[in-house]
């Protein structure tokens, strides 16, 4: 009895925000190891439950990405059955059900329009908010990088955030629901060889 107390109440929980790694000017320090690659602007979206997207697959290596995300306008009743989400999915080797998948999720509250980011690590796991405030309206820097070994560096405008790495990333997409949304731009980027 008391062990289905205690797993009731650990399911009942709430997700761990992840706490940001806070140092001045780190961000700005970080993304200077790294040179544009290809560059794409996306305009997705739709009304709530339909689904516009774009996948980039076959990477040979992932280095990381920057973009700027803008919510032009959300859709859907606020009491509606699907949320007004913009999304970038990281993936891992394998077919597309099978693969590993990291998402960093921008749902977008209807009434408030606040912009609430969350990391989802797969079916299994709660999403886990980031601890960060983003500008209601304006728009969102977002870089997504490999900085460090066996770790992903997400950084919301100078506000880092380190989470584990744990599968070789070869291919990312981007998805809107529920939101017209722009990526603009959508830079892939790569590490500058070390200087001598």
């Amino acid at each position: 009895m008391l062990a289905t107390l205690v797993l009731v109440l650990a399911l009942a929980a709430p997700p761990q925000e992840l706490p940001p790694t806070r140092v001045q000017g780190e961000a700005t320090t970080v993304i200077a190891q790294f040179t544009p690659g290809e560059r794409y602007r996306f305009r997705l979206g739709g009304e709530a439950g339909e689904y516009s997207e774009w996948e980039r697959s076959g990477l040979a290596h992932f280095d990381g990405l920057a973009t700027t995300i803008r919510v032009a306008a959300v859709k859907g009743r606020r009491s509606g059955k699907w949320a007004s989400i913009a999304r970038i999915d990281l993936y891992g080797p394998g077919d597309a059900g099978l693969r590993p998948q990291k998402s960093v999720i921008l749902s977008v509250d209807r009434t408030t329009q606040q912009v609430s980011p969350q990391l989802w690590r797969g079916k299994d796991l709660p999403r886990a908010p980031f601890n960060v405030d983003l500008p209601r309206g304006g728009p969102i820097d977002l870089k997504i990088l490999t900085d460090t070994p066996g770790q992903l560096t997400i950084a919301f405008g100078e506000t880092i955030f380190r989470i584990e790495d744990d599968f070789e990333i070869t291919s990312i997409g981007v998805l809107a629901s529920g939101v017209d949304v722009r990526f603009d731009p959508f830079v892939l980027l790569q590490r500058l060889p070390p200087a001598r």
